[in-house]
């Protein structure tokens, strides 16, 4: 699979890509420390580990990688379990069915890394996420889906977390223009368009927690009745408001079948109800298909 082509199968419109291929190799270091620091490299061997393809590599024993360059490289089937990455460059790097069980990463760059079924601990996103709220968000969605591929309830929830805070900052300050960047990535309508989409990502939030809080869409539910029932306290001028409040409840699950203040409002409560109903199963179906 891994094979390199011969070159009279190369066609006209390709040309190699200069990546280098680690097959069943293990990392060492032959003075017996358990630090690897590429800066003892000679310039020449500190350029043998970027761009490249390692496939079941693994180090000889516990160890610590140090000022790594292993940018734009692509590891599949790779065992570094407890290995330390202290200020490594993983830029463009894809990570798949690999386990870094035990391995932690220091002060590392992780800008556009991709991890596919690939085991790795969760505060990888605190330890070495980027800074730019666009990269986070990309990045804690990408683990959100990896560990949502290998059963990882714990560390999905975390990456979710991440991820929706990420995303929040990052719509606030497109439509803000707190930075320069944002104000040149977004000028007039594009503000005007971010503006509304952190105005959405709000509601949704406020309903129901981004389709994760349970309690969170009972409570939008309770506050929709209570909001009904004083708007027709107001108008119906000398109804009671707990009356009210019960037979729109009532009315609401359904032990009603008629409703005594109009066509609009039973319209209205109709609509709410079976939208509410929705989006509270598919909470309940989320649930459980994460278990």
């Amino acid at each position: 699979m891994y094979k390199p082509c011969n070159k009279k199968q190369i066609p006209e419109a390709l040309k190699p890509s200069g990546k280098r291929i680690y097959i069943d190799l293990c990392f060492s270091n032959l003075d017996n420390s358990n630090t690897l620091d590429m800066l003892t490299f000679s310039k020449e061997q500190q350029n043998l580990y970027r761009n490249s393809v390692y496939i079941r590599v693994y180090p000889e024993k516990k160890i610590i990688f140090k000022n790594f360059n292993f940018e734009h490289s692509f590891f599949e089937d790779c065992a570094m379990r407890n290995v330390e990455f202290q200020d490594c460059n993983f830029t463009g790097c894809k990570f798949k069915n690999c386990d870094f069980k035990g391995s932690t990463f220091i002060n590392c760059k992780l800008w556009y890394a991709k991890f596919e079924s690939t085991y790795v601990y969760k505060e990888i996103l605190d330890d070495s996420g980027p800074r730019e709220e666009n990269l986070q968000f990309k990045l804690a969605r990408n683990l959100r889906k990896n560990y949502f591929e290998l059963g990882l309830l714990k560390e999905e929830n975390f990456a979710l977390d991440k991820e929706l805070e990420a995303q929040r900052i990052y719509l606030y300050k497109s439509w803000t223009g707190e930075k320069p960047y944002y104000q040149k990535k977004y000028p007039g309508i594009k503000k005007i368009h971010k503006f509304f989409s952190w105005l959405f990502f709000k509601f949704n939030q406020l309903i129901w927690g981004h389709g994760e809080n349970f309690s969170q869409c009972l409570i939008s539910i309770l506050v929709f009745l209570i909001l009904c029932s004083t708007i027709i306290s107001i108008v119906h001028s000398g109804t009671n408001f707990l009356q009210n409040f019960k037979y729109i409840f009532m009315y609401f699950i359904g032990s009603e079948s008629s409703i005594k203040f109009g066509e609009w409002v039973a319209m209205i409560l109709t609509l709410s109800r079976t939208i509410s109903f929705g989006l509270l199963l598919a909470i309940v179906i989320k649930k459980l298909s994460s278990r």
